[in-house]
């Protein structure tokens, strides 16, 4: 772990810098390996000013506060840094630990419409995609390759709007549309 220090209008002393090290030492517990820090300290009058910024292999941390005392900040700096870091380790840790079944009720399909509650709901997986040749074609093309096909439905661009459109077989046996 590079650490850096950078002094505005400020000499870095060695009991500041062995300070920043014990708390990054515990802040290394949280975050994976750290590659680089930037410790940037800065006095303006009575502003005592501490800015850190983190440097992992998949993200950066970076937190600042401003008080009268330079510690009081470094102190408050490196709390915003571990909330930020336990963030990053709970998302991570909640991620990893979700169950298969979890995962599967995640990606299942939506609850039933109103409409459809009554009616018993068939919650397949996606076995087959098929990527359809979208021709420009007129209407009664489309309906003459549906009734090819084996699917109650049809994509296809309209050869009139250049859109994409959809024709399929409504339950009294008609065709319907379905355009943008």
């Amino acid at each position: 772990m590079q650490v850096h220090f950078t002094g505005r209008h400020l000499e870095i002393t060695p009991a500041l810098e062995e300070f920043t090290r014990e708390r990054l030492e515990k802040l290394q517990k949280l975050l994976p390996i750290i590659i680089k820090v930037h410790v940037i300290l800065h006095i303006e009058k009575y502003r005592h000013q501490a800015e850190i910024n983190i440097h992992t292999r998949r993200f950066s941390l970076s937190g600042a506060h401003e008080t009268d005392d330079m510690y009081q900040s470094l102190t408050n700096v490196f709390g915003k840094l571990e909330q930020q870091a336990r963030k990053r380790k709970e998302k991570r840790t909640r991620r990893k630990h979700r169950t298969s079944a979890s995962r599967r009720s995640s990606q299942a399909a939506p609850e039933p419409r109103a409409a459809n509650r009554g009616r018993q709901v068939n919650r397949s997986r996606v076995v087959h995609t098929e990527v359809p040749d979208l021709k420009p074609m007129s209407l009664e093309d489309a309906i003459l390759q549906m009734q090819d096909s084996v699917n109650d439905f049809f994509v296809f661009r309209n050869a009139r709007s250049k859109q994409l459109n959809v024709v399929y077989l409504r339950t009294d046996g008609d065709f319907g549309v379905i355009e943008p």
